[in-house]
């Protein structure tokens, strides 16, 4: 192990210990592992489990990353602990999920958001984005936008560029729900604030504390709900709900319904492809 490695293990664990002296309900919480589709809300639900008194790892996991850098990422996850991830569903992250004895809390999004949201993203927020150069080079917005709802299918040598269709980003995430994931909804978490409903976050809230063998009693629900939405993440645009009507032409609303009509259907942001 290098200096640099027993200096960063070092401070990871002086950061669980103090994070536990001033969360100690983090000391009842398991292994949890917070996934979502990149842009669906993951801050949010790194927030929301922050207030519930689970630390951050300050650990991240991607399907881009080798098995060798996921594998180590789960060895270090200490119960009442959290890590962020964009993972769809791999056998041997449940296997190492089952071992450690972690559960997975799963955020999604109304799909034509997260497009929205991930344009915006690659192209204007993060100046090192794997994707930014491409997107960069996009004639305009309309054209980034298609991009992030066709994918990118790149040629030989380039593998690194390929971005699945919007269709098999959530389906990939979606199918951990078969596998005992809890899913939570963007659009109840976010509250009043980011243009939800109060009922509905208070909802969400509690059953995550559920899941994860948190009872929380209606104050401490309160309390988390009181401080969840905040502008301070990285990552955070507007995070507001329905944002795509400002972005989506009817040629977006055309091939988005062909690639993922039935995906909004079934998750229950239409109720057909008439929209």
């Amino acid at each position: 192990m290098s200096t640099r490695d027993r200096i960063e293990r070092l401070l990871r664990l002086y950061h669980h210990r103090l994070r536990l002296v001033i969360n100690p309900d983090a000391h009842r919480a398991p292994r949890v592992v917070a996934n979502s589709v990149p842009k669906a809300g993951s801050h949010l639900l790194a927030r929301c489990l922050t207030l519930m008194g689970i630390v951050n790892s300050r650990q991240h996991v991607h399907y881009l990353h080798p098995r060798e850098k996921i594998e180590r990422a789960f060895a270090h996850l200490k119960p009442g602990e959290y890590l962020t991830a964009h993972l769809p569903y791999l056998p041997f992250v449940e296997e190492l999920m089952r071992a450690r004895g972690a559960r997975m809390v799963v955020i999604i999004r109304d799909p034509r958001d997260v497009v929205v949201s991930h344009f915006h993203y690659v192209t204007y927020k993060d100046r090192h984005h794997r994707l930014r150069d491409y997107y960069r080079r996009l004639p305009d917005d309309h054209a980034r936008l298609m991009t992030s709802i066709r994918g990118i299918d790149p040629p030989a040598g380039q593998e690194h560029l390929r971005l699945p269709d919007v269709n098999e980003r959530f389906r990939g995430v979606l199918a951990w729900q078969e596998h005992g994931a809890h899913v939570v909804r963007f659009e109840d978490l976010v509250g009043p604030k980011g243009g939800g409903d109060a009922h509905k976050q208070r909802d969400a809230i509690r059953e995550i504390g559920e899941y994860l063998g948190l009872p929380m009693p209606s104050t401490r629900v309160e309390e988390v709900a009181a401080r969840l939405f905040h502008t301070k993440s990285a990552t955070f645009r507007k995070g507001t709900i329905g944002d795509w009507r400002n972005h989506f032409t009817e040629e977006h609303k055309r091939v988005f319904k062909e690639i993922a009509g039935d995906l909004l259907v079934e998750l229950g942001y239409e109720r057909d492809t008439n929209w």
